[in-house]
């Protein structure tokens, strides 16, 4: 009687593994191959979106208080995202001075996976308004530009 009922626990046992094992299966089957599972914290797959009639938004992420020493510099830093806030890597990012003299660094610049691009805005010497553009420009996509504007004053 006893030997009976060690052999009905052990063939329980090799069943209920055998369920378990046929549900894991049927279970990572029906996910798909782990290439295919996303993940929150993965980059985007592209730099530019797809979609042409999603925008990029050029945002300040630092720029200089607005009133500033005439002469003196400070550094700009722009994000460049889609229209579903998905930073643009690699975009070309230019900086033109329009107003107020002074000068930007000219070295190309492009987003860096953060989507963010950086750069040295030095102000003209005379005091005044000084205004700097910022363009990104992407395949398919429309981007407005960013102008911002520093108020000068003698030091």
């Amino acid at each position: 009687m006893r030997s009976d009922r060690r052999g009905l626990t052990v063939l329980s046992l090799v069943i209920i593994l055998i369920v378990v094992g046929l549900l894991a299966f049927v279970l990572l089957r029906s996910r798909g191959p782990a290439s295919q599972v996303a993940t929150p914290d993965a980059p985007p797959a592209t730099t530019v979106p797809t979609d042409a009639t999603v925008g990029g938004v050029l945002t300040a992420v630092r720029e200089p208080d607005p009133s500033m020493a005439a002469g003196s510099s400070d550094t700009v830093s722009v994000r460049l995202a889609n229209g579903a806030g998905v930073p643009m890597i690699g975009i070309p990012v230019g900086f033109a001075v329009e107003t107020g003299g002074g000068a930007v660094d000219t070295i190309p610049v492009r987003t860096d996976s953060t989507g963010l691009a950086r750069a040295v805005w030095r102000f003209g010497a005379e005091p005044g308004v000084n205004s700097l553009r910022i363009t990104a420009e992407a395949p398919r996509t429309q981007i407005e530009p960013l102008v911002l504007f520093v108020t000068t004053y003698s030091p």
